[in-house]
């Protein structure tokens, strides 16, 4: 018996001996394996980090060439500067990654080539634009001859990225594998014998290494993010913060973490914070946009723009935005239009802006006075229909001198000073005065060298002029010699009106290049948080929860829409500098290929369209488009809650030779006290989550309106639909037609 059992013991302990000698060397095995499996993945990150660094260097060089050719500003060209000399020890360290893969190999053999010919259309826009001007290169720009280049290289480089992560995917795959048996054979030795148990606690450490180290990369994704990203729950304190609050507010985390949130909140902003909170806690509900101002750790506040949504267990997920700069700038611009305007209509000197088209724009007090007009009457009319010749005068000549003064000024692009004018102006009860005027005619040019707007400068000259002629003819009427004296007395008030539109000038181009940089500045940092947010969402791509990628998609969507408002923001800016083509507009073919392109958004909905007759207009083509398709999209997005939507586009009337066209809807509406809001920029109605959108369309469509010589107005009321008209000059074509209409019927 004693023998039996001592042969088990032994058969047991030699058991359990090669039981430990197999699980040893198992577990070394799986070891090296592991770890060589872990060296393939990272050196496949490494090869996806060049594929985007690369990829950025050749947007950079694209969007800087591009912003040099448009404004022919050397400050544009730092990013492709910086470019150029990246990407060739990119395009190294990318073939040394991939040479022990011939596949990865032969693409980039195709690519090479086809970078440096992209390299080599940027550096001919650069030199085109340095030899031959701003205008040369915006036309390179415009024939986009390198783009069909540029989406090739796009295509190559996303076959390239597709490989590598397909090759990332099996690998990892591979490397899971791995792990899941060496666990699974460690439990079957434990099972076996009690031997075993070290085997399986190595394993079992190795593999709580790999978690710590897989946890330690997402806190680096984490670290990442330029915006603030935050877990809250409703004890009112922070649970986690990431890195992003330091560099933002200038507290450490571990301050921010040991207080109340509402601690650095600033007081008047504490009620409308819990109130949001409470919204998620007690409603569920997802907060987009709200703002409030955090104290800095120096005392300051800063404005913060937050988007969350509530989670588990009372948990808040949130990112917040620094927008204390975006918020300043734009209220720096918005005073600095107002004291731009403020200033121009207290000047005491008598100016008119008028734009090409001699539209009237802006106007100085002192002209009203002396003109006997008002300001609301003429902003937006043109020149000679406000100031027309004195029909009980055959010889009066002050339309068709001024006219061709202001032409002349047109084609040189220089001040041109008129003689004295005799140019009659007609009172409130429509009598004409007999009045005398000393004009200064001067050009404002925008970046491109082209007229943008006109200054017409006077001074009232009549009281002098009857005066000196009294003296000398004593009949009141001037003679040659006597208007060449008082020519010469006026000279020197011409040169001080010169001096006035030399700052005028300067004033215009100053705040366009202010809104021009402005715009421009935001791209970059966004450009930089859509693109991480693309790495980190292909690189964690199945070990995210729903939510966290739902948080990704939030986060996705904020930059795409801050993209659009920006894009927004450079249209309205460019579209007061934009030349202007007059033609005959067809409205009613106008508006069928508006309704043609906008097929997306009425599929599925049941929307009815009532259109009338339309006229033909004088104006320019792409720029009516655009005041059509705002319109027209307006109005389908404010009545989406309608079942039919009903929209309907007349002609409603006629106005001094004008003809009103008018887009209804049945929608939400709006309070008419508000209207006056609706052509503002950035000016909205309704809260973002309600219906999308800039607040910029209809800013666009009264700038375009203006500059037709037309006027712009709605009207509406709360869950009523609205009504928005516009004017524009009928075409001369079809007045005439209707002219020659009329006689025949006589």
């Amino acid at each position: 018996m004693r023998e039996r059992v001592e042969r088990r013991l032994r058969a047991a302990l030699l058991l359990a001996l090669v039981a430990i000698a197999v699980a040893s060397a198992v577990a070394v095995r799986n070891s090296f394996a592991l770890r060589e499996a872990t060296s393939l993945v990272s050196h496949t990150y490494e090869v996806l980090g060049a594929l985007a660094s690369l990829r950025s260097a050749l947007v950079d060089a694209e969007t800087s060439t591009r912003g040099f050719a448009i404004t022919g500003q050397e400050a544009y060209l730092e990013p492709y500067q910086k470019a150029r000399g990246s990407i060739d020890p990119l395009m190294a360290r990318l073939r040394d990654l991939t040479a022990d893969n011939p596949e990865q190999q032969r693409r980039f053999q195709d690519l090479g080539p086809r970078v440096a010919e992209h390299m080599a259309r940027r550096a001919l826009l650069v030199d085109t634009v340095r030899a031959r001007g701003a205008q040369a290169g915006q036309q390179l720009v415009l024939d986009q001859a390198g783009k069909p280049l540029m989406d090739e290289l796009r295509l190559r480089l996303s076959e390239f990225e597709s490989a590598e992560l397909s090759l990332l995917q099996t690998r990892q795959a591979e490397s899971e594998a791995r792990d899941r048996n060496a666990l699974l054979f460690g439990a079957i030795l434990t099972v076996v014998v009690m031997a075993a148990l070290g085997a399986s606690f190595v394993l079992v450490r190795h593999y709580l290494a790999e978690r710590e180290r897989a946890e330690a990369d997402g806190a680096r994704f984490f670290s990442l993010s330029l915006d603030i990203l935050v877990i809250s729950s409703q004890d009112g304190h922070f649970k986690r913060l990431s890195p992003a609050v330091t560099s933002t507010l200038g507290w450490s985390v571990e301050e921010m973490l040991e207080r109340p949130f509402l601690d650095f909140v600033h007081p008047d902003d504490v009620a409308a914070t819990v109130a949001e909170v409470e919204r998620q806690v007690v409603r569920g509900e997802t907060v987009f946009n709200f703002e409030n101002r955090y104290r800095h750790k120096d005392g300051s506040w800063r404005t913060l723009s937050w988007r969350s949504t509530p989670g588990r267990d009372g948990l808040m997920f949130a990112t917040a935005r620094d927008v204390t700069e975006q918020r300043r700038l734009e209220a720096l611009r918005a005073e600095m239009d107002q004291r731009f305007r403020a200033l121009f209509e207290s000047l005491p000197g008598l100016y008119l802006v008028l734009l090409p088209d001699l539209t009237i724009v802006a106007v100085s007090d002192a002209y009203l006075t002396a003109t006997l007009t008002e300001r609301d009457r003429i902003i937006g009319r043109r020149l000679f229909e406000v100031f027309p010749d004195n029909p009980a005068d055959p010889g009066a000549s002050g339309v068709s001198n001024l006219k061709a003064s202001l032409d002349r000024v047109i084609e040189t692009r220089a001040a041109d000073t008129m003689p004295i004018q005799k140019y009659d102006i007609a009172g409130p009860d429509g009598t004409f005065e007999e009045r005398y005027w000393s004009p200064i005619n001067s050009p404002v040019l925008g970046p491109d060298r082209r007229v943008e707007y006109l200054i017409h400068r006077v001074e009232d000259v009549t009281e002098f002029v009857r005066r000196n002629s009294a003296r000398d003819k004593g009949d009141g009427a001037p003679d040659s010699a006597l208007m060449e004296r008082m020519e010469a007395e006026v000279y020197r008030s011409a040169e001080a009106a010169k001096a006035a539109n030399l700052q005028l000038r300067e004033a215009n181009a100053e705040m366009e290049a202010f809104s021009y940089s402005v715009s421009h500045d935001l791209r970059a940092p966004l450009r930089h948080i859509l693109g991480y947010v693309e790495l980190l969402t292909r690189e964690t791509e199945g070990k995210l929860s729903e939510k966290a990628l739902r948080f990704l998609r939030i986060i996705t969507q904020a930059g795409k829409e801050m993209s659009a408002l920006i894009d927004d923001l450079l249209s309205f800016s460019r579209m007061a500098r934009v030349g202007m083509e007059p033609s005959v507009v067809d409205l009613d073919a106008l508006v069928r290929q508006v309704r043609a392109g906008l097929t997306d958004e009425t599929q599925g909905r049941s929307v009815e369209w009532r259109v009338g007759p339309l006229p033909r207009v004088q104006g320019d083509p792409s720029m009516v488009r655009q005041v059509l398709v705002n319109l027209l999209h307006n109005a389908l997005k404010y009545s989406r809650p309608r079942d039919p939507a009903i929209i309907e586009v007349r002609q409603s009337g006629e106005e001094e030779g004008q003809v009103i066209v008018t887009v209804n809807d049945n929608g939400v509406g709006f309070d008419s006290q508000y209207a006056h809001k609706l052509f503002g920029v950035f000016q909205r109605l309704h809260r973002a989550d309600e219906f999308e959108g800039t607040g910029i369309g209809l800013a666009n469509v009264r700038r375009i309106i203006t500059r037709h010589g037309g006027r712009t107005w709605a009207e509406g009321a709360l869950g009523q639909g609205a009504s928005i008209s516009f004017t524009l000059p009928r075409a001369r074509e079809s007045a005439a037609a209707d002219a020659s209409k009329a006689e025949d019927e006589r």
